[in-house]
């Protein structure tokens, strides 16, 4: 009987060759063939007659092959045209560029034809798809189900997967497949796996094919729900710190030149509330660019050091750790608080005085990239972790700062808005809270987005602000790991153009294939004011404040994604000065890029773009979550099946908070084990 984890090579019908193939599919095990799920199904029931097509319309035909052409165009490219008929009526199917079609659909066999009706001196189907039948075409007309269509690779058919997938069906062994027991499915309403497998390839009717895939991702949603919410309890139920100090944070209420906004107040009381207990605070911060933060997790950490104990900030960049840094030294200038930045460039001789100052728990304040999570870094009391632009790093390196501490209370944060779904489905195990208010006096971005044409009007209205204003310009260039150089070279010939079109004004560059110290001194100046234009790709992203940058040009912005913009333009309006983001294209660009721009032109909610963006690019193109902790779901879709992934994170609380036992022998049980050991939970 077959496992979930069977190699695909023991399914009738496969062994090692047809396996090799299928492994190109990212197939290897028997669950891997069952969750590669149809993208579409035939309705043997709405199979069309040629002579009631009309254009425009999707149709799926049944047919013969009359006879098979080929010719030429003017630029040497094959086009294949097959004169199809079903007794009612002629079409013709037209391949463009596929020279093999000739050899591989002849005259007088059998298909089954799907595509989008044309008319051009009579109707065709450009570029349909296509399954060839048996002989006579009768296992598909005499046949009144729905047939599973699937994603394929070259050397397989339709058929030769659907008998392969037959086969794995009436071979599984059922009772090591069960997930949930039925009262479970019962009160969450519904159907096991195995039942949504079949109803997935096998549907009676089309909505079983709907509920089949539903119930699919709603399993996919549970075991990263329990995972989460098990690691969550895990976790919890180790004591945390107790954290009441309140010194240090009226001091620093009392200093601020600023009141806080109602959202500072409320994620800083939720914060306080889950120091005080003496449960592990799991939290994350979400706020958009220059929301204020910075100032809340400097509160909580002035509490935790106020009762005696250490607190680390990581962020990503050390850029943005000598940002945090700077800003905290300010703001607690006079305080007695031992305060030092740790990163990979601090000098060797400072870095091993450091680290016994940790130890010794001299130290009470340490900001930092990844060297915090070095072996050799240890604290002697450390009480909150904070991780900044959580999105930025894995689940293993955020495990490995905590576990520094003995008890510590984790704070996220991130500026990136994160729709409810991926928050959910990335940090399922963390309790959110949201700074959805911008301090007074933030100033509101005007954004534009012109044509190339319009380029002399852009350089006017940027001389004019550098001459009246003495206003700093970033150029922003995508960097696109496919084009790299392409895109570096890019971004270095606009570097030169611009020197030469504003004489007397200084302009630098900064790339992400810089030294780590040329990249501090272009920022470094550019903050000074001794670089008026910055060129340079998104390593500017997460640059240093600068309160007199007012203008932001992207180059190019249909190749980034809505976040990405929303973050770019982010990094200007941080002063009183009027600021304005202009994004620069060609002539011609896409409907949907042309769309996604008009959403930055008339949106400066951060919350609505990354909704946008999530519904246009997916979650691992958003936010690079692919390497960073989100699983790479075969049939769920975060969008699409919220409410399946909402249902799942309620039966994942049941499951843990009740204690159900999760039986060994269920498939429940064996995701869990697998997430664990690949993640080392502890």
């Amino acid at each position: 009987m077959l496992l979930s984890d069977t190699d695909i090579k023991y399914v009738k019908g496969v062994g090692p060759k047809v396996s090799r193939i299928l492994n190109r599919l990212n197939i290897n095990t028997v669950e891997d063939l069952l969750l590669h799920t149809p993208s579409r199904y035939v309705d043997r029931g709405n199979i069309k007659e040629i002579r009631e097509v009309k254009k425009g319309e999707t149709v799926t035909l049944v047919g013969t092959i009359l006879d098979v052409g080929s010719r030429l165009t003017r630029a040497r490219k094959t086009i294949i045209e097959i004169l199809f008929s079903d007794g009612t009526g002629n079409i013709k199917l037209v391949f463009f560029n596929q020279p093999y079609i000739k050899n591989t659909l002849k005259r007088g066999e059998h298909l089954l034809v799907y595509g989008v009706v044309d008319f051009y001196r009579g109707y065709q189907i450009i570029q349909p798809e296509y399954e060839i039948l048996g002989e006579d075409g009768r296992e598909i007309e005499n046949s009144d189900k729905i047939v599973p269509v699937y994603p394929l690779t070259e050397g397989f058919s339709q058929r030769y997967l659907r008998k392969i997938i037959h086969n794995a069906l009436i071979n599984i062994d059922v009772d090591r497949w069960k997930v949930l027991e039925n009262d479970l499915l019962s009160q969450f309403d519904v159907i096991s796996f195995i039942d949504a497998i079949r109803k997935t390839h096998n549907p009676p009717v089309m909505e079983d094919a709907i509920v089949g895939k539903k119930a699919l991702a709603f399993y996919e949603f549970l075991y990263l729900q329990v995972y989460l919410r098990k690691q969550r309890y895990i976790r919890e139920k180790k004591s945390g710190a107790v954290i009441e100090g309140k010194i240090l944070v009226n001091k620093l209420l009392k200093n601020l030149p600023f009141v806080l906004t109602n959202a500072q107040e409320k994620v800083t009381d939720e914060i306080f509330q889950d120091l005080k207990s003496s449960e592990r605070m799991s939290r994350l911060l979400q706020g958009d660019v220059g929301s204020g933060k910075t100032i809340v997790a400097l509160l909580a950490s002035l509490a935790a050091i106020d009762s005696d104990y250490q607190v680390a900030i990581m962020a990503p960049t050390e850029i943005l750790a000598k940002q945090h840094y700077g800003k905290i030294v300010n703001y607690i200038s006079g305080f007695q608080v031992n305060i030092r930045l740790l990163t990979s460039s601090t000098k060797k001789s400072e870095k091993i005085k450091i680290k016994d100052d940790l130890k010794n728990g001299k130290i009470k304040f340490i900001i930092g990239t990844h060297a915090l999570i070095e072996d050799d870094v240890v604290f002697e009391s450390l009480a909150l972790a904070i991780v900044d632009e959580q999105h930025r790093f894995g689940v293993e390196q955020r495990k490995k700062l905590l576990m520094k501490g003995n008890g510590a209370h984790l704070l996220v944060m991130t500026a990136t808005p994160i729709p409810r779904s991926l928050a959910m489905t990335l940090y399922g195990d963390l309790d959110v809270s949201i700074i959805d208010e911008m301090p007074p006096g933030r100033q509101k971005i005007v954004t534009r987005w012109i044509r190339n044409n319009k380029r002399g009007e852009l350089y006017s209205f940027i001389q004019n602000r550098i001459d009246e204003n003495n206003d700093q310009v970033y150029v922003v260039y995508p960097l696109v790991e496919e084009s790299e150089k392409l895109d570096l070279k890019a971004a270095t010939v606009m570097y030169e153009s611009l020197k030469k079109h504003f004489k007397g004004i200084n302009v630098g560059l900064i790339h992400g294939k810089m030294k780590s110290a040329d990249k501090d001194a272009a920022m470094i100046k550019f903050a000074k004011g001794e670089i008026n234009i910055l060129v340079g790709t998104t390593v500017i992203e997460v640059g240093i404040d600068v309160a007199n940058a007012t203008i932001m040009v992207i180059e190019h912005p249909e190749r980034f994604g809505l976040s990405q913009l929303h973050q770019l333009r982010g990094r200007i309006g941080r002063g009183e000065k009027k600021s304005y983001c202009i994004m620069i294209t060609d002539k011609y660009i896409g409907d949907l890029s042309a769309e996604r721009l008009k959403i930055m032109e008339n949106t400066s909610d951060g919350f609505i773009i990354a909704e946008e963006d999530l519904k246009i690019r997916g979650p691992g193109n958003v936010y690079g979550t692919r390497q960073h902790g989100l699983p790479n779901f075969r049939v769920a879709d975060i969008v699409r099946d919220e409410k399946m992934l909402i249902k799942a994170r309620k039966c994942a609380k049941l499951i843990i908070d009740s204690n159900i036992e999760l039986n060994y022998n269920t498939m429940l049980y064996k995701k869990i084990d697998n997430m664990e050991k690949y993640y080392r939970i502890g």
